[in-house]
């Protein structure tokens, strides 16, 4: 709420103080929020798909077979099905729902093995902030919409770390598991007192009809599509949503109802990516982001400029805990673009940087609510 106050409020009033008059000033407001259109529906049609897609239960039957299959009496086979079901849970990027599905599934399971809770919230942590790379994810949606790309075309650029990421998880939450085996850890005897702890792990029935098939072949015909790339990636999503409404929803009014379910998150994300775009428009039509750029460059020693990828990858890390993800992509992102392209270093390599070490910083960052939110429930 307050960066959407901040981009609305804050960049005409400097604009109007530089001297530019009105009329320039809602030019460059035109062009910053035109420029975030793409990002900003493709999110908005995405994210409401995944979520009805994920409401009839298309994932639960591997959930399921997760839970029956590892739900055992092994630290390593719980540890790597707590992996699972958060990739799984995280398709959406939601990262309240995908919370709300991990720990309630496997804290009782972590409780009846003595395996200590700090380690799914690990496990937990490392798999968003893999998966909020996907192209639908707030994160890469505002990225897309400030620096006017589509965010399919940034994911295809970071697809490689993603997948290898997502090995990694797993690796990690095998020797999470060998080293529970090693050291036991008594919910009791610690004090946690969790009503998440205290469940059973519940197997969902959920009935492999025509309908749970039709949804499979709408995600994955989105995929296909998507990746390759002859149809805009958001109309893709309005056109495998409207059928996900007609598939799983009957007529109008229970379309509505869903959408009503879905809209809150959905709608700050697009308000986000839209103000946004007031702030970054006035910045880079008034030419101030120009001026910015310049003094850095002054700054930066011409023997440094092939290391600028890791200077800003560095500076993104240490100040991680200073900025939220919006105002760290809306204002510091951009500029460090713009240097980037004035001593003709990638500027989407800085870009990819940027979006690869934040978003998993932010999981673990105490000065982000995930990380309080994921404590308070474990």
């Amino acid at each position: 709420g307050n960066n959407i106050f901040a981009f609305v409020i804050v960049p005409p009033i400097f604009a109007l103080l530089a001297g530019y008059t009105v009329s320039e000033t809602s030019k460059f407001i035109k062009s910053g929020v035109s420029s975030t259109m793409s990002a900003a529906l493709i999110a908005m049609f995405a994210m409401t798909f995944f979520s009805i897609v994920s409401e009839a239960g298309i994932f639960t039957p591997i959930t399921n077979w997760i839970l029956k299959t590892f739900g055992s009496n092994s630290t390593v086979a719980v540890c790597l099905a707590a992996a699972a079901v958060t990739h799984v849970a995280h398709l959406d990027t939601s990262g309240t729902s995908t919370v709300l599905v991990v720990i309630p599934t496997m804290l009782p399971l972590f409780k009846k093995l003595k395996i200590n809770p700090c380690y799914l919230y690990a496990i937990t942590a490392m798999g968003m902030g893999n998966l909020n790379k996907l192209p639908w994810s707030s994160s890469v949606a505002l990225i897309g919409g400030i620096i006017g790309e589509d965010p399919t075309t940034i994911f295809r650029m970071i697809a490689p770390s993603v997948a290898v990421a997502t090995v990694f998880n797993f690796i990690a939450a095998y020797f999470i598991g060998k080293l529970a085996a090693r050291k036991p850890f008594d919910f009791e005897e610690h004090g946690i007192i969790s009503a998440f702890a205290q469940g059973n792990v519940e197997i969902q029935e959920v009935a492999i009809d025509k309908r749970f098939i039709l949804n499979w072949l709408l995600t994955i015909g989105a995929f296909i599509l998507i990746f390759q790339g002859d149809l805009q990636s958001y109309y893709v999503f309005m056109l495998v949503m409207v059928l996900a409404l007609a598939v799983n929803y009957k007529g109008v009014k229970e379309w509505n109802k869903a959408i009503d379910r879905f809209a809150p998150s959905i709608l700050r994300m697009a308000m986000m990516v839209f103000t946004a775009g007031v702030f970054v428009g006035i910045l880079t039509e008034s030419n101030m982001m120009s001026a910015m750029a310049e003094s850095i460059i002054n700054i930066i020693p011409t023997s440094a400029n092939n290391s600028f990828g890791l200077i800003t990858t560095a500076i993104s890390y240490v100040t991680d805990p200073l900025f939220t993800n919006d105002a760290y992509y809306a204002g510091v992102l951009p500029l460090f673009m713009t240097v980037a392209e004035s001593i003709s270093y990638p500027a989407m390599s800085v870009c990819v940087a940027i979006l690869l070490i934040r978003d998993s910083m932010q999981q673990v960052s105490p000065a982000q609510s995930r990380p309080w939110q994921m404590s308070a429930m474990l």
